[in-house]
C-alpha cells in the first residue's frame, strides 16, 4: 500500500474546517474584549466647580458634579488633606447620579485669605481636588478705647 492509495481531505473541507476555526476564535475574542471595555465604559468623573464662602467663613459650599456615566457613591471629604467630619449634603444623599450637581457644605474655620484644598473621595478610592481662596472675613471687630474719667 502506497502513500497515493490512502485518501485524505478535500482541499474544499479543509478551508471549510479553518474557516469555522477562525470564526470561533473571532467570535470569542469580541465576546472577551467587549466585556473588558464594557467595564471601563462606566467611568467616575466628579468635578468641583465652585466654592461660596459664609460671610463669616464659618463654612463653604462646593458644587460638585457627576460628569461620569454612572452614579458615584461618596465616601469621604477632605480638607487640606485630612479628613474632615463636618460636611453635609444638601440633598441628603452621599451618592450622585450620573449628570447631576449637588452642593457640600462644609464646615470649619477658614482663615481669611488662605488657599484650601477640598478633596472629594469616592467609594472606588478616586480622589478628586478643587483649590479656593477664602475671602477676607466680611465680618470685622473693632476695639475701641474709652477714656476712663
Amino acid at each position: 500500500m502506497s502513500l497515493q492509495d490512502k485518501k485524505a481531505l478535500s482541499p474544499v473541507i479543509s478551508a471549510i474546517i479553518l474557516i469555522a476555526i477562525t470564526t470561533a476564535v473571532a467570535i470569542a475574542a469580541t465576546s472577551w474584549m467587549g466585556s473588558i471595555s464594557f467595564n471601563f465604559m462606566q467611568t467616575e468623573e466628579i468635578r468641583i466647580t465652585d466654592c461660596i464662602w459664609a460671610p463669616d467663613n464659618s463654612h463653604a459650599n462646593i458644587t460638585v458634579i457627576n460628569a461620569g456615566t454612572s452614579q458615584v457613591p461618596i465616601k469621604a471629604v477632605q480638607l487640606d488633606g485630612s479628613a474632615t467630619a463636618d460636611y453635609t449634603f444638601v440633598s441628603g444623599t452621599s451618592t450622585i447620579n450620573a449628570g447631576v450637581t449637588e452642593t457640600i457644605t462644609i464646615s470649619d474655620f477658614f482663615a481669611a485669605n488662605a488657599k484650601h484644598t477640598f478633596s472629594v473621595i469616592t467609594n472606588h478610592g478616586n480622589t478628586f481636588i478643587f483649590v479656593a481662596k477664602a475671602p477676607p472675613n466680611s465680618v470685622s471687630f473693632k476695639m475701641e478705647w474709652g477714656t476712663y474719667l
